[in-house]
């Protein structure tokens, strides 16, 4: 007997943002809108007041993705947070694409100081006592690596904040949940990449955002970056974009392709409703991986968020399942459709028999 759930692939224009119900339990895939008003402005209508979010997942840490957070905290609770663990390297190359005033910018170089100063801020002036959720990072898995391991998944419940989950794992939420969530979070820098991309802007090897912040004139206070600060010189994001380049031979741009996917679903393989979430995972690249990892339980997928908003340089035919909804998280018309030429998917997954949909349809799958 299949569990009964419903998905919710919010319409936020070019970023993204998925819910997901079953048995009680509500899980977020991403927090994101094309601005963070949007989200702002949507969430009363998707999620009543101190709502229970059980697990918020984070893909990777681009604005689009994660600028609403700060207003799921407030307006709803979360238990716990599943981050990806990321190189220290690759979180400094992250903050181009970021404002440094922003929550975004704050929560990517220190989620849980970001996330405990917001939630005290909320527990100040707001007349309802907020829980702190639970902060986890998921380790990272080798290129190479194979299939996923499915036995004896973690409980969530039972992990202490702080508490890193395994690259190869599943999660349940508790030992009544059938239900399996297993992330794959793809190694992105080699330590020889990593190096090099501190020695090219003259850090340590084991150099810090803090180190960073330090070496550039820029200060924290109280674990996190003032939240005024409006002096950052953005001319410095250039030898982030240098040292990224030098190091890794990939251009900034695509920082954001090394998103951490999820299967959320049942355990095993018997067909039906689950869903795999990709982030603006690059799988035109990374395909192979991608399916090695997740092959054991791909007769479950039914639905698929297709990456990157439907950029036709990060998607692979392969994505394109028999009898699944594939959803594209964008809208009627992108704001830079030279670069996310989500027609071209859409028409690949049309020419295949196959069923697609536009999250500007607001869709419930």
């Amino acid at each position: 007997m299949q569990i009964s759930v419903k998905r919710n692939f919010v319409n936020v224009g070019q970023a993204l943002f998925a819910i997901e119900e079953h048995n009680g339990k509500t899980i977020v895939y991403d927090c994101g809108g094309e601005s963070r008003l949007i989200v702002n402005a949507v969430l009363p209508y998707i999620l009543s007041k101190g709502s229970i979010i059980d697990i918020l997942f984070i893909s990777h840490y681009d604005n689009d993705h994660i600028n609403g957070v700060q207003y799921l905290l407030h307006h709803c609770n979360v238990k716990h947070i599943v981050l990806p663990m990321i190189e220290e390297a690759f979180r400094m190359a992250s903050l181009i694409k970021l404002y440094p005033n922003s929550f975004a910018y704050l929560f990517t170089t220190n989620p849980q100081a970001a996330v405990r100063e917001e939630i005290s801020i909320i527990r100040e002036t707001r007349d309802r006592d907020v829980m702190f959720p639970a902060i986890h990072l998921v380790e990272t898995v080798e290129r190479s690596f194979g299939d996923a391991n499915l036995n004896e998944p973690i409980r969530i419940d039972e992990m202490q904040d702080g508490t890193t989950i395994p690259g190869n794992k599943s999660i349940c939420i508790d030992a009544n949940n059938e239900w399996t969530y297993l992330p794959f979070n793809r190694k992105v820098m080699t330590q020889e990449e990593s190096e090099s991309f501190m020695e090219f802007l003259e850090l340590p090897k084991d150099a810090t955002c803090d180190d960073l912040m330090q070496h550039w004139g820029l200060h924290w206070i109280d674990e996190v970056l003032y939240r005024k600060l409006s002096w950052f010189p953005f001319e410095r994001r250039h030898p982030l974009k240098d040292a990224w380049h030098a190091a890794t031979g990939i251009s900034y741009r695509d920082i954001n392709d090394h998103s951490m996917t999820l299967y959320s679903g049942p355990g095993k393989n018997v067909g039906g409703n689950g869903c795999l979430f990709t982030g603006d995972y690059n799988a035109n690249k990374y395909m192979t991986e991608l399916y090695q990892y997740y092959v054991q339980l791909w007769g479950n997928i039914c639905v698929v968020q297709v990456p990157h908003h439907g950029s036709n340089s990060n998607f692979d035919d392969q994505l394109i399942i028999s009898g699944a909804t594939h959803v594209i998280s964008n809208k009627e018309v992108p704001s830079r459709a030279s670069d996310v030429k989500y027609c071209t998917v859409w028409d690949k997954i049309v020419a295949h028999g196959e069923h697609v949909v536009g999250t500007w349809q607001e869709p419930l799958v």
